[in-house]
């Protein structure tokens, strides 16, 4: 199964566990989403394209008391909703922030879609970053982001990524996560 479709996949079966989980999309779409919006339409809302708007609704939610999934193409969730981020974590804000495509895997659709420099931006921030190479690490990644009290960013490719810089482990699981570039 596909990276994004897996997480999405144990993120579908999350929510049919616990209401309390709310997702926002900026008008992005993946396998997998179609039954978490037809059975649990009043848990998932699509912003447009708003991302930073979707950052505040998820901040608004967040502490209200939901556990908060954000969707976006990684390039305008991270560049363009960057300071609404910051003040997420300045709160520390148990939201998940969900980017498809990091690096250069949108790189036919140009420039504008080249996320290059979400890990170094994020670094600069009290958040965990994961980069799911495969199916299991991409389930393991919506349970921790689920389970995380602090903000957490996913980084969704697509394929298997066979890439290993890094590892970060917690207390949530063994599974290990490409997490900084050396």
């Amino acid at each position: 199964m596909d990276i994004r479709d897996a997480f999405f996949d144990e993120l579908y079966h999350i929510t049919t566990e616990d209401n309390n989980v709310v997702f926002l999309t900026a008008d992005m779409w993946a396998w997998g989403l179609g039954e978490f919006k037809e059975e649990m339409p009043e848990r998932f809302f699509n912003v447009g394209i708003a991302e930073q708007n979707m950052i505040n609704v998820a901040a608004g939610l967040s502490l209200s008391g939901k556990n908060v999934f954000v969707f976006a193409i990684a390039t305008f969730l991270v560049y363009r909703a960057f300071e609404q981020i910051k003040g997420v974590c300045d709160n520390k804000l148990g939201i998940t922030l969900v980017g498809a495509g990091p690096g250069l895997t949108y790189k036919t659709d140009g420039p504008s879609h080249h996320c290059v420099f979400d890990i170094p931006l994020m670094s600069t921030l009290p958040v965990t970053i994961l980069t799911p190479r495969n199916e299991f690490e991409a389930r393991g990644a919506a349970k921790l982001g689920y389970k995380s009290t602090m903000p957490t960013y996913v980084r969704l490719g697509r394929g298997d990524f066979p890439a290993q810089f890094g590892k970060y482990r917690d207390e949530y699981s063994d599974v290990p996560f490409v997490y900084e570039v050396k």
